[in-house]
């Protein structure tokens, strides 16, 4: 895969920053959706207040994290993170008002994974499986809370 010629002479610092502010404030982004749409703001003033409090990436591996994952880039709330460290900060996508659903109904995916849905019944959280699709793994939702009687 060809690299951009022109993010080669940025540093990665730089990207990250730049990167973040689009998500937040560029609705033509494909990332947008899951920041700037969410009210994810991007508050830092410019590069400099923002180097100068995360510093230097200390690792090539680590990437740009919020610690709060549904607070916005800002002083406090911003680290450099591996990917587990990331995957663990981000919560169940939770769909509660799904057609055919009463209770709580948990679908969750990382990047590549196959969907994994769970249910709740009586305050415990049940794993139904891994799942190709959204769709696939909300019917077998409807078909445990049949069977469990939730």
């Amino acid at each position: 895969m060809a690299r951009n010629p022109k993010k080669l002479s940025r540093p990665p610092e730089y990207l990250a920053y730049t990167d973040a502010k689009q998500r937040c404030t560029n609705s033509a982004k494909p990332g947008y959706k899951y920041y700037g749409a969410r009210g994810i703001k991007f508050k830092f003033s410019d590069f400099t207040e923002f180097i100068g409090y995360i510093g230097l990436k200390p690792n090539p591996k680590l990437s740009l994290d919020r610690i709060d994952n549904d607070g916005h880039y800002e002083i406090g709330n911003v680290k450099w993170s591996t990917k587990k460290q990331q995957n663990d900060n981000r919560g169940p996508i939770t769909r509660p008002r799904l057609p055919g659903t009463r209770g709580t109904f948990f679908l969750t995916r990382l990047k590549g994974k196959p969907w994994a849905a769970y249910i709740k019944k009586q305050g415990h959280k049940l794993h139904l499986g891994y799942f190709k699709s959204e769709e696939l793994a909300h019917q077998a939702y409807v078909k445990a809370r049949k069977e469990l009687d939730v």
